[in-house]
């Protein structure tokens, strides 16, 4: 039997996650890159200065040569909006060319939350279906945050912000891209690095 706590719980987070999608388009998990992707090229560190106005994306790519990888970096939201339709949020997923092919981390503001940055793993590959647990948190600022995702051996991708991991259980991946995308916000992706694992 359902509670009524639990069915304000749930309502409350299906209405959140219908907010959080309403910030407009978003870059897809996988498949074709949306136009107006920036290629990030050359020697890294990387760097993307990722801003989007409301209900609208911004997205940056860097190909990937080698199937175990780890990208690691820094994001800082420099400056945000939201109201009852868009929220701000920013995304670092590991993608592919198959549609929805794609696990990494997703940071965003919640209305239940608006002083904080939630932290998620967001997946089309997670092996109970679509996915994205909240694993952090950090007060809504623009402090530097570092990130790491890592990929070593199939099934299993490891995403963590700070000192904060989660590992999560995915089909198995066919890695293509890094994408770094942002929207309703003024995002930096800085010192993004990508080295193959040996």
């Amino acid at each position: 039997m359902i509670s009524s706590q639990m069915l304000l719980r749930y309502g409350f987070w299906i209405s959140s996650i219908l907010w959080l999608g309403g910030c407009g388009s978003a870059p897809p998990l996988g498949g074709a890159l949306p136009a107006g992707t920036v290629t990030l090229a050359g020697a890294p560190p990387y760097a993307f200065d990722c801003d989007a106005p409301p209900g609208k994306y911004r997205n940056a790519t860097v190909a990937l040569s080698a199937k175990e990888v780890r990208v690691k970096g820094f994001v800082q939201f420099l400056s945000w909006q939201g109201d009852s339709t868009f929220g701000p949020w920013a995304t670092i997923v590991f993608a592919g060319p198959a549609q929805h092919s794609g696990v990494g981390l997703q940071a965003f503001v919640l209305p239940n939350a608006p002083d904080s940055i939630q932290f998620a793993v967001e997946s089309g590959l997670a092996q109970e279906g679509y996915a994205r647990a909240v694993f952090a948190t950090t007060p809504l600022s623009a402090t530097l945050t570092p990130f790491e995702l890592s990929v070593a051996g199939p099934g299993n991708v490891n995403v963590g912000i700070g000192s904060v991991t989660k590992t999560v259980s995915v089909a198995p991946l066919e890695l293509t891209r890094v994408n770094l995308s942002c929207s309703t916000a003024h995002v930096r992706f800085s010192g993004v690095t990508v080295t193959a694992l040996p």
